[in-house]
């Protein structure tokens, strides 16, 4: 995929990808259950560091997330503590946990509702004077407002550091970067795990993709997320010689860049290892939430790989390439500075390790895009023209599965 410097800055890439024929998948495992021990990416030390901030967030959720005034959590790793921001008075069955778990309450000028509504809408119809500029906008991590960031060519004037927005501060971030480019395990058998490579011909060869988590749902058949750019109303099959049908898409949800696939049956586990690695790698999926600020999660995209990421922005919307603004997502860096996420896993799961049990996995989101980087070199399943990146935009997973009438799928 060859784009000018400026059109990459106009949307972000999508991480799906294309592939002439003659590719040759890893083999199939003949059976295909769960392992029970750690997975080698959740044991990772700084998941082992954040396993007790984890434990209290997840306590917290079902009382806090979906009340209104909820603003969000943020981990302090330094400190090894969990902040929670409130909008207004605090509840005081809220209050009575947060301090039994030696949570921080610290107020918030808006809630996340307050902010989402407004993110979307600045993304969707900015102010004329930074029109056609915006990388992303999201809330800034206090919760007091919210913060766009624009291309690193881009000088906005003076009166567009800091605005409102209806009544809502908005100021400039001082990041300058790339917008974020798009970003399937090869012979998965039904159930189908989250992880998992799929593919569809297309003209000269096929594209490809991966399959996120499971989903079930109230009044219709359980389904599987994925990504909304690897296509509408189309059929995916495993790559290898078993060809298995995966699912057929539905028309989804473009601006949250979410879909789902139906039509076989879908398990809640994931493909933990590397891009070729088989079941042994794989892990129950046992819980769900939304990150925190500052937390650590993993992608798993079937051409990169697993890799620990941390979340550097949450509740964001960026304009995704050929497709407009989507959100929410939240953003993550790989601090070892490795491009640990690019095309083909576009529509994969992002994960943590569930509450501190490092043999199960908590859903967090689904991988949807990457900023472009020059010269960043791509793990796992490398060829020419493979565009990867050190950051990674990623959909909320508990949103996308509420879009579709549906909660992530446990076990």
């Amino acid at each position: 995929m060859s784009r000018n410097k400026s059109r990459i800055c106009a949307a972000l890439i999508t991480a799906a990808t294309g592939l002439a024929l003659g590719l040759v998948p890893a083999t199939a495992d003949v059976t295909k259950t769960p392992g029970k021990g750690p997975a080698p990416v959740l044991e990772d030390p700084r998941f082992s560091a954040q396993a007790e901030m984890d434990r209290v967030t997840d306590r917290l959720r079902p009382l806090a997330e979906n009340r209104p005034e909820f603003a969000g959590f943020r981990f302090d790793h330094a400190a090894r503590k969990v902040t929670l921001r409130w909008k207004g008075a605090v509840p005081a069955q809220i209050k009575t946990m947060a301090h039994a778990l030696a949570v921080d309450l610290k107020p918030a000028a808006y809630s996340r509702a307050d902010l989402l509504k407004a993110a979307k809408a600045f993304a969707d119809q900015p102010p004329a004077i930074v029109a056609g500029r915006v990388t992303r906008v999201g809330p800034l991590p206090d919760m007091s407002g919210l913060e766009y960031a624009i291309c690193a060519q881009d000088v906005v004037a003076a009166e567009a550091q800091a605005m409102t927005f209806g009544d809502i501060p908005v100021r400039l971030s001082a990041e300058r970067s790339e917008r974020a480019v798009a970003s399937a395990r090869w012979a998965d058998t039904p159930p189908f795990w989250a992880g998992a490579a799929m593919e569809r011909e297309v003209s000269g060869g096929y594209t490809y993709c991966t399959t996120s988590f499971a989903i079930r749902r109230n009044q219709n058949p359980d389904a599987m997320l994925t990504a909304w750019h690897c296509g509408q109303r189309v059929d995916w099959h495993t790559p290898d010689g078993n060809n298995e049908h995966i699912g057929r898409s539905e028309t989804g949800v473009q601006n949250m860049d979410a879909n789902i696939l139906t039509g076989r049956t879908y398990d809640p586990a994931i493909y933990t290892g590397s891009y070729n690695n088989g079941a042994g790698d794989g892990r129950t999926v046992a819980g769900s939430g939304n990150p925190g600020l500052d937390s650590y999660v993993f992608a798993s995209g079937s051409f990169s790989g697993a890799s620990t990421l941390r979340v550097t922005a949450v509740d964001q919307f960026f304009p995704l390439e050929n497709q407009g603004n989507v959100g929410p997502a939240f953003r993550t860096l790989n601090e070892e500075g490795v491009a640990s996420v690019g095309q083909g896993d576009s529509g994969g799961p992002t994960g943590a390790p569930f509450n501190n049990d490092f043999t199960r996995v908590s859903a967090r989101g689904i991988i949807s895009a990457i900023t472009p980087q020059d010269g960043a070199r791509c793990t796992g399943l490398v060829y020419n023209g493979r565009r990867c990146s050190t950051i990674g935009w990623h959909i909320n997973v508990v949103d996308a599965a509420r879009a579709f009438g549906g909660t992530v799928k446990t076990g």
